[in-house]
């Protein structure tokens, strides 16, 4: 894969550098590294909260199809 920009260009290499210092320098500060020491592992996974919505999605898509199913068949009876 090529990069996008000109990495022979002295000043393209600097942008860059400064763009990911600038970067990681929020990530480092911000809430997303709150109580998190060094040595600590990080791990990435799906939020209770977001098992909820995903569970409450499904229901609701059942319950929609379920409906429309029952639609379809009562306006084929007639």
């Amino acid at each position: 894969m090529t990069a996008p920009f000109d990495t022979s260009s002295a000043n393209s290499v600097s942008e860059l550098r400064e763009s990911m210092h600038r970067l990681l320098f929020t990530v480092a500060n911000s809430n997303a590294m709150n109580d998190v020491v060094p040595g600590s592992r990080i791990k990435y996974g799906i939020a209770p909260w977001q098992m909820g919505v995903y569970g409450v999605t499904g229901v609701l898509a059942v319950l929609a199809a379920l409906l429309g199913f029952n639609a379809f068949k009562r306006m084929k009876q007639q």
